[in-house]
């Protein structure tokens, strides 16, 4: 494409949600411009007596230039659209969880919550038996999945390991503290 491309700059700015119907529209418009000036000049394209000419050159170029800009505004409308989307989805989530109704207790501050990657606002943190029955299960299940192919010298180690620091985390030896399986 020609040199006399303009520069393209990002912009942010906000609008009235009543709004964005027609600034989408209004963009949609936009790139129809576009792609109707990239028409006109292909019609001012002679194909039965084509010529390989600087003009027809300029005027290809032109074309490109026309339907680049094209891409470039119904790429802008896209994104627009995407974050409208994304956005009423975002609307949704929160509302099914509060319609839903919750036997569980009122949450306890918890001041790791916040930064727990699985925090839930809507969910009360285990207490430390309930940790440790949970941990005690999943490490049941990983030495039965294992037992089947056998556990290699590192892996029991690392095991024996896993256990002994959830023992000691959780302040109570478990009886299964020394034992894996092989």
């Amino acid at each position: 494409m020609s040199n006399n491309e303009s520069q393209r700059v990002n912009i942010q700015f906000s609008i009235e949600l009543d709004e964005l119907p027609t600034e989408a529209h209004r963009l949609l418009n936009k790139s129809f411009t576009h792609l109707n000036k990239s028409k006109e000049i292909y019609g001012d394209i002679d194909c039965t007596d084509f010529d390989l000419s600087s003009d027809t050159w300029n005027k290809i170029d032109s074309i490109r230039v026309c339907l680049a800009r094209t891409d470039q505004v119904l790429d802008d409308l896209q994104n627009i659209i995407g974050g409208y989307l994304e956005m009423q989805t975002n609307a949704i989530k929160p509302q099914e969880v509060k319609s839903s109704p919750s036997s569980e207790a009122p949450a306890v501050p918890n001041p790791f919550a916040d930064v727990h990657p699985d925090a839930s606002p809507h969910t009360r943190p285990p207490d430390m038996a309930s940790m440790k029955e949970h941990m005690q299960q999943i490490m049941s299940q990983m030495e039965k999945k294992m037992g089947e192919n056998g556990l290699s010298e590192q892996e029991q180690t690392a095991a024996e390991a896993l256990k002994n620091k959830m023992a000691a985390f959780t302040g109570a030896p478990d009886e299964n503290t020394n034992k894996t399986s092989g």
